[in-house]
């Protein structure tokens, strides 16, 4: 919610725990929370390909543990503007820059 930062300030920060959970071998500790967080952050940034790349990543993981979560996923692959927080980046920044 702090326009002064990057756009891509949390999903590097997500990428880097990524990076730390392999290089430390914790796959164990799970990776799902950080992929379905870089999902978001992308479709909160209106990115549309790389919202589906991640997007399709969780939808993965959720089909095997929680397929009804799945259809949700299958649901913005197909319309991302479906996706509630969909380009909320862009209009929250706009709105603080116009108060």
């Amino acid at each position: 919610m702090d326009g002064s930062m990057s756009d891509d300030a949390l999903i590097r920060a997500h990428l880097d725990a990524l990076d730390l959970i392999e290089q430390e071998g914790l796959e164990v500790l799970g990776r799902e929370h950080h992929v379905d967080a870089i999902a978001m952050c992308y479709g909160a940034l209106e990115d549309g390909e790389m919202f589906r790349m991640w997007t399709q990543a969780v939808r993965h993981v959720k089909a095997r543990k929680n397929p009804e979560q799945a259809v949700v996923f299958t649901k913005w692959l197909s319309d991302p503007v479906a996706f509630p927080a969909w380009g909320w980046r862009k209009a929250f920044c706009r709105y603080k820059i116009a108060r």
